[in-house]
This record gives structure tokens, C-alpha cells and sequence, in this order.
């Protein structure tokens, strides 16, 4: 993943909207790309079951992951991320353990930034930080 991938991912582009400078930006994003750990699933692996401690963000970079509220194995998929889909935001931005059970349906390469990294790159830039608050609130 390069500098161009990260800034046309979904998360990025809500994240940090219009409102960062674009040096700010350009920080931020160096740092969370020095920060992620790419890797590799095998299809129908369980990445996090539902009630995990869920560490990361991870963004899809192929294949796709469904997500199921609930306990794992309930059978009941309630959504679908693609290429360039995320997850792990809301248990980072609630501070709370996995809400729902996220498995590969088919061998997947994703990109996990912890979400300790993510603070740091966050820490990196005032205004990222300001902007994220503000977005937080909306």
C-alpha cells in the first residue's frame, strides 16, 4: 500500500474530510502508513468473534469480510466489507470489545494498524486530532 491507496480509502476520506491542512494530512498518513502491518486470511476464517478484544482497525485490500452481529456461527450476515472497506472503527472509537464476529469468505489480504498506532498518528497532528473530535460530536 502506497501513499495514493491510503488517502483514497474510505476511512481516510470521512476521517479526515476537507477540514486538515495538507501538510497535517500528509502527516498523519505517513504515520499510520508506517504503522500498519499488512497480512494475509485464508477464506472462512474468523477474524474477530463477537465479545473479542479487538486491537486493530483493518481495511480490506482484497477479497471481503462479512460481519454478523452476534455470537459467531449465528448464520446472520448483516453486512459486507469490499476492497478499501474497514472495520474495527466503532469498537476503537467506543472503546469496547468486537460487536460483532468478522470472517474472510474468501483468501483476503487486509491491513491492520493497532489501535494504539492510530493514537500515535493521531497525536502526530493537532488539527487531525481537532477535526476528528468535531466529527466525533456531528
Amino acid at each position: 500500500v502506497n501513499m495514493k491507496e491510503l488517502r483514497q480509502m474510505l476511512l481516510f476520506r470521512q476521517l479526515l474530510g476537507s477540514s486538515c491542512s495538507q501538510t497535517d494530512r500528509a502527516v498523519f498518513l505517513h504515520e499510520v502508513l508506517s504503522k500498519c502491518r499488512p497480512f494475509k486470511v485464508p477464506g472462512s476464517q474468523t477474524i474477530f468473534a463477537h465479545g473479542d478484544v479487538c486491537h486493530d482497525i483493518i481495511i480490506v485490500l482484497k477479497g471481503y469480510v462479512t460481519y454478523s452481529s452476534g455470537d459467531a456461527g449465528d448464520g446472520v450476515v448483516t453486512g459486507v466489507c469490499r476492497q478499501w472497506g474497514y472495520f474495527g472503527d466503532f469498537e476503537y472509537w467506543k472503546k469496547m470489545l468486537s460487536a460483532a464476529t468478522y470472517s474472510t469468505v474468501v483468501p483476503s489480504e487486509l491491513l491492520a494498524i493497532s489501535h494504539m498506532n492510530f493514537d500515535a498518528a493521531l497525536a502526530e497532528s493537532f488539527t487531525v486530532v481537532d477535526v476528528v473530535k468535531s466529527e466525533l460530536k456531528s
